[in-house]
């Protein structure tokens, strides 16, 4: 779904949504050396969401110009035909395929996945903090996970079943054009990436290893706020 509205000839507004579902057994690997499924006799086991399963994802930007009237001269030298365009992006966390860390089937494959408590919680989502502690840095709830009891056996945990922390991000850019002579002018520009710093979390350890002690918990964040400018001249 899009919406796209020119409101006058100095205000402009784009945004969209996609709302998307995909389902597979198994993600392109490109050159095959091995396979990704749980339990090779039955392939249909990891039909599940793919791992480019983003559910919503919206876009929205906006173009602004001052253009202001009932100003001397000098003053509308100043304020006027200034362009302001922020860009914001958000989408669903991705997929998480939590993984059992051993060869509890004892098949040899590689793939298994643990068991999930019922009626516990399997997300545990605190203000994450960059102190180094459960308490700070878990997404997964480590109680509502258990290892496969039964040798020979296999989890009741599906592929790609959780989702990881959403994203969100707002880019901006403030410019003007001076106009100097005839074709020559000069661009002013300032740009800024993750204008609002805000922390887009990542590196989440979803494999379930008794020696892990970490297990559940977020590791990374995006790049923090970046500003940029720029003085270009036109001829």
């Amino acid at each position: 779904t899009t919406v796209q509205h020119r409101l006058s000839s100095t205000f402009s507004l784009l945004a969209n949504w996609t709302w998307s579902k995909c389902l597979d057994i198994e993600d392109a690997q490109g050159d095959l050396a091995g396979t990704t499924v749980e339990n090779i006799n039955n392939p249909a086991g990891d039909y599940g969401p793919c791992g480019s399963d983003y559910r919503h994802i919206v876009n929205l930007s906006i173009v602004a110009r001052s253009n202001f009237h009932g100003m001397n001269r000098f003053a509308r030298m100043v304020v006027n035909d200034w362009e302001l365009a922020p860009l914001m992006s958000t989408r669903s966390g991705g997929p998480v395929n939590v993984s059992a860390g051993g060869d509890f089937s004892l098949t040899d494959v590689g793939n298994d996945r643990p068991n999930l408590a019922t009626g516990v919680n399997p997300y545990n989502k605190v203000s994450f903090r960059q102190a180094k502690s459960e308490a700070t840095r878990e997404y997964l709830n480590p109680a509502a996970f258990s290892e496969v009891t039964t040798p020979g056996t296999y989890g009741n945990i599906g592929r790609n079943e959780f989702h990881a922390p959403p994203y969100f991000n707002i880019d901006a850019q403030l410019s003007r054009i001076f106009p100097i002579h005839e074709s020559l002018n000069l661009d002013l520009r300032l740009e800024s990436f993750n204008m609002l710093n805000h922390p887009n979390f990542g590196g989440l350890d979803a494999n379930l290893n008794h020696l892990s002690s970490t297990f559940g918990q977020v590791s990374s964040a995006s790049q923090a706020r970046i500003f940029q400018g720029a003085v270009k001249i036109n001829f």
